[in-house]
């Protein structure tokens, strides 16, 4: 039980801790469902036995206890030494019901980002999770009223690795951009459409082969010399996420779509739809970037929010953005907006298969 809980819990005006209240806590158990390492990450699904899963869930009567069971910690050990981690997890919590064995539970995701990849080795997984009472605090110290403790042995093998080839790719052609100037506060004061030359662009590209598919990492290594700052945060964290891109597979465009593409810094992260067993039948994948900017929105007043009668009609207003017209101000409520995607169709990045 965590230290100080009662001093805290009494501090905010809630019932002293009393041990006894929580003493079926005990009876939780923790067994793992399913472990899954793709070379980056550890996803771990765990079962949590519990006679009163709805209690986690709360799903339970008004009278019953209101739980949550949350990761708060791990160690991971390689051949009995401490493995270095990125210190990123994220866990789905008590998210479901399930059964194991015939023993009512919880099924408990977790998915642990590492440094680097796993040797040929026998790993250790320590999991930390806490039990807080959500009718005092659900994220909290003042809330936490129980920790379960789940060790975890498994093998690395040289199978878990994945392989991984790179790519040096230059860019040319030209196509519109959205550069954003901004006021004393840092908040948007003009948007403008402005035609940009991309020649002298360069990317670096790793694709990595993993089971759950062909994920692609593009690290921008070199912007034109004759781009302004505006220009380069247009690319790399503009008003709307600027670059994307079109694939090519056999020949065939729009053949496979990538899934979500997300940006952390200068890189560029999404999966591809293509596992090990496509390998042998697909002849070539190639990316061609996609330039994205904003042409129109459709703004509304600024009073209208979630008090506004939705009996009544709210006028719109259209705002656009003309390609090398002069800048205009972004509505500060807006209900759609439209975007212009220009493909760099010179531009065509050949993604090596194993």
């Amino acid at each position: 039980m965590a230290n100080g809980t009662p001093t805290l819990r009494e501090t905010y005006g809630f019932s002293p801790y009393r041990q006894e209240e929580y003493a079926y806590l005990r009876e939780l158990r923790a067994f793992v469902r399913e472990l899954y390492y793709d070379g980056e990450r550890l996803f771990v699904t765990a079962f949590v036995a519990t006679e009163h899963p709805e209690w986690f869930l709360r799903e339970g009567e008004p009278t019953q206890p209101n739980l949550e069971l949350s990761i708060f910690d791990f160690q991971l050990t390689v051949n009995g030494e401490a493995f270095p981690m990125k210190w990123n997890v994220s866990s789905g919590g008590g998210s479901g019901i399930t059964e194991r064995d015939g023993e009512k539970g919880l099924w408990v995701s977790t998915e642990i980002d590492l440094t680097e990849p796993l040797p040929d080795a026998h790993c250790e997984l320590l999991m930390l999770y806490y039990v807080y009472d959500c009718d005092v605090d659900d994220m909290g110290a003042i809330g936490n009223v129980g920790r379960l403790i789940h060790r975890i042995t498994f093998e690395s093998k040289a199978g878990n690795h994945y392989e991984q080839q790179s790519v040096e790719a230059a860019f040319s052609g030209s196509a519109p951009m959205t550069i954003a100037s901004y006021d004393e506060m840092g908040d948007w004061k003009t948007l403008q459409n402005r035609t940009v030359c991309f020649d002298g662009l360069k990317m670096r590209l790793v694709a990595q082969y993993l089971p759950s598919g062909l994920r692609i990492i593009a690290s921008l290594s070199e912007t034109p010399q004759t781009w302004t700052d505006g220009e380069k945060d247009a690319f790399l964290q503009g008003f709307i996420e600027t670059l994307t891109f079109a694939v090519q597979s056999n020949g065939e465009s729009a053949v496979l779509e990538p899934y979500e593409i997300s940006r952390r810094d200068r890189n560029w992260t999404f999966e591809l739809p293509v596992f090990p067993s496509d390998y042998a039948n697909v002849d070539s994948i190639v990316l061609i970037p996609q330039i994205r900017c904003l042409e129109r929105f459709i703004g509304v007043p600024e009073q209208t929010g979630e008090d506004a009668d939705p009996t009544v009609a709210v006028p719109t207003y259209d705002v656009v953005l003309a390609i090398d017209g002069d800048p205009v101000a972004p509505p500060r409520q807006h209900r759609s907006s439209e975007v212009k995607i220009t493909p760099l169709s010179d531009t065509r990045i050949v993604i090596p298969l194993p």
